[in-house]
């Protein structure tokens, strides 16, 4: 009887030593077939891995209703989008929405812009409100003429600037001594619908395009600086750069791209269709636009044409990081398209037309949203998880690892059931 129960402690033991050598074994194999193919992710916040690896999807946003604009932090943390028909003014985060500010029925919003460090946020709605929201929400709104078609606010979130329906350029600020309110300063008369508006960083210039294709430039206290009419057709897109104040702006019918400084008109380029979004560098070295020939393409400041890529329909909106150094497109064939100053780099293609686009100004996050879907997508670089502290105790640093520690407990639970049932019988047959 003793020779048979050791016979079967025994075969115990070789069961449970087998089924740990089993175990690891699988485990091992998983590791080097799975996880030379697989890593896990999580956003890093202060990487530079876009400039040499593609950028990843950080983030999926569904909204109630189709998004109108969208807007990002110069960090890529914050980012903000409004919708038209009746919704919402939201602002997110790179894993979260924040918040959301409903104007309630009847309120569609045009246009949205956020400060360089996200703090503060302005909206233009076609109830004639500019809105001022901080990281909690909702400051205070002013009353305006007109529906407010284009906003645009400075890099210190102090003076913002206002486009109305009736051709107004409005200049307002966070007034003194209460920062979280909004003072009036100017108004001007363009006599055509403002398409759009940008501000300097400090908020000491101001450029403003219209319906009647006028490209005006003021100072901060109101005076007109120059007044160009560049070609036939509306203004649909204008941009100031930081230093040295370029201007760039894009037309419709006539098709003109046109660079502009501070004492005027510089140069002049016709594509094959009207243009619907332009951009410029932050030192104004480099000047992008997108537009209905299908064409995203980047320039240098003297006129000459880096790039061309022809992304096979109309290219809806465009965004250039603030040293030039990146590219984000939007078009209606569904693409997002990421680009360096050497072309094309990366795209992702989403269910519906992109109509809005943002990069920050490192270039390292992008934001897109979609017409028909209502989606906000986050793009941006990503690194390795750090281990888990458990797996570098036991000398384990790859995330594979955690595989040999399941199948190990796997192996151990298998062997020693099987041991206890052998005794048990054993034990049940002595009785």
């Amino acid at each position: 009887m003793k020779k048979n129960i050791i016979i079967m402690l025994v075969f115990s033991q070789i069961i449970l030593i087998s089924a740990v050598f089993i175990a690891s074994s699988v485990a091992l194999s998983s590791q080097h077939q799975l996880f030379n193919n697989l890593t896990f992710y999580k956003p890093d916040l202060n990487s530079n891995l876009i400039s040499s690896s593609t950028p990843s999807l950080l983030g999926k946003w569904k909204l109630d209703f189709t998004p109108n604009g969208i807007d990002i932090s110069a960090d890529g943390r914050y980012f903000v989008s409004v919708e038209q028909d009746f919704c919402n003014v939201t602002l997110f985060d790179r894993n979260s929405r924040r918040w959301f500010y409903d104007m309630g029925s009847y309120v569609s919003y045009y246009d949205v812009a956020i400060s360089a460090d996200g703090q503060y946020i302005v909206s233009g709605d076609d109830q004639k409100n500019l809105t001022l929201f901080n990281q909690a929400g909702f400051l205070d709104n002013f009353t305006l003429g007109t529906a407010v078609r284009a906003v645009a606010i400075s890099q210190n979130g102090l003076y913002f600037v206002a486009g109305e329906q009736s051709g107004n350029i409005n200049l307002l600020n966070r007034s003194n001594p209460n920062p979280n309110k909004i003072n009036f300063m100017w108004s001007y008369d363009t006599g055509g619908v403002v398409n759009s508006v940008d501000i300097s960083e400090s908020g000491e210039l101001i450029v403003a395009g219209d319906s009647d294709g006028n490209v005006t430039y003021f100072s901060k206290n109101g005076t007109i600086i120059w007044e160009h009419n560049p070609g036939t057709g509306q203004v649909s897109s204008v941009a100031i750069s930081a230093v040295d104040s370029y201007i760039v702006s894009g037309q419709r019918s006539s098709n003109n791209l046109t660079l502009f400084n501070s004492t005027g008109y510089v140069w002049n380029y016709t594509a094959g269709d009207w243009i619907s979004s332009v951009g410029i560098s932050q030192d104004g070295q480099y000047i992008v636009a997108g537009g209905n020939d299908n064409n995203v393409t980047l320039f240098w400041q003297n006129g000459t044409k880096i790039w061309e890529y022809d992304t096979g329909n109309d290219v809806r909106d465009v965004a250039i990081s603030a040293d030039g150094q990146f590219v984000v497109a939007g078009d209606i064939n569904h693409n997002i398209t990421l680009f360096n100053r050497n072309g094309f780099m990366w795209n992702y293609t989403t269910g519906y037309s992109v109509t809005n686009v943002a990069i920050s100004a490192d270039g390292q996050y992008f934001v897109a949203t979609t017409i028909s879907d209502h989606y906000v997508y986050l793009f941006g670089p990503r690194q390795p998880s750090q281990p888990n502290p458990l797996l570098l105790l036991l000398g384990m640093q790859q995330p594979g690892d955690q595989l040999i520690i399941i199948f190990l407990i796997i192996g151990l639970i298998i062997g020693i059931s099987a041991a206890a049932v052998i005794i048990f019988l054993v034990l049940k047959k002595r009785e």
